[in-house]
């Protein structure tokens, strides 16, 4: 599979139920993206994750920059702070499709 095709299978998937998430950085730098955000399970609670956890899928296209620590993930009315973010696992033959991201909640 190309980076291209599975960027377009990444959006297929998060289309019919994401949502644009805008990411902040230093109050200043804005990037805007579709993602998939869903909150941590119980099972899930291991290490530095808490209930206030927010596990985002966020396709990379179009954004500005990469979302890093720190950084701020907002939608609806939430706002979240960026604990990690993980761009080996969606990315294909070196091209970052997508990032997988843990948020927790201000």
């Amino acid at each position: 599979m190309t980076p291209e095709a599975a960027k377009a299978a990444l959006r297929r998937q998060l289309e019919p139920h994401g949502i644009t998430v805008t990411i902040t950085r230093g109050g200043s730098q804005e990037t805007s993206g579709l993602a998939k955000v869903t909150r941590v399970k119980g099972d899930e609670l291991v290490n530095d994750i808490e209930q206030t956890s927010h596990e985002i899928v966020l396709l990379n296209e179009d954004l500005a920059f990469a979302p890093a620590r720190d950084d701020i993930v907002e939608f609806g009315e939430h706002m979240l702070a960026i604990e990690e973010v993980d761009n080996q696992t969606r990315a294909i033959a070196g091209v970052v499709v997508g990032y997988n991201i843990t948020a927790k909640g201000r």
